[in-house]
């Protein structure tokens, strides 16, 4: 199809203009497990080849350094675990502020 005979066919796209089921949201953290390159989702792309990338962009370095997002292939990437976790804790008996009343 060429000029006028060419014709967008958008019946399968919802409000928000997507017309995919992405397996990875944005602003998530992953890493490439190839390259060990890891940062946040910031976009996504998917290509008539059946290919989907989504763009890896790494955290400022500790030197404030600006490093370039990459793009790797959907099945490369891993979920980053968070660095560390704070377990809840139960109140030892020790000096409160606001002690519950004796019954």
């Amino acid at each position: 199809m060429h000029g006028d005979d060419a014709k967008l066919d958008i019946s399968d796209v919802d409000d928000k203009g997507d017309t995919t089921n992405w397996k990875i949201p944005l602003l998530v953290a992953r890493r490439d497990i190839v390259s060990n390159f890891s940062g946040m989702v910031t976009a996504r792309a998917e290509y008539s080849t059946g290919c989907t990338q989504y763009l890896i962009t790494p955290l400022v370095g500790d030197d404030g350094a600006y490093r370039e997002p990459l793009w790797f292939d959907e099945d490369r990437l891993w979920r980053l675990q968070p660095a560390s976790t704070v377990p809840e804790t139960t109140p030892t008996g020790g000096p409160q502020r606001n002690p519950a009343p004796v019954k």
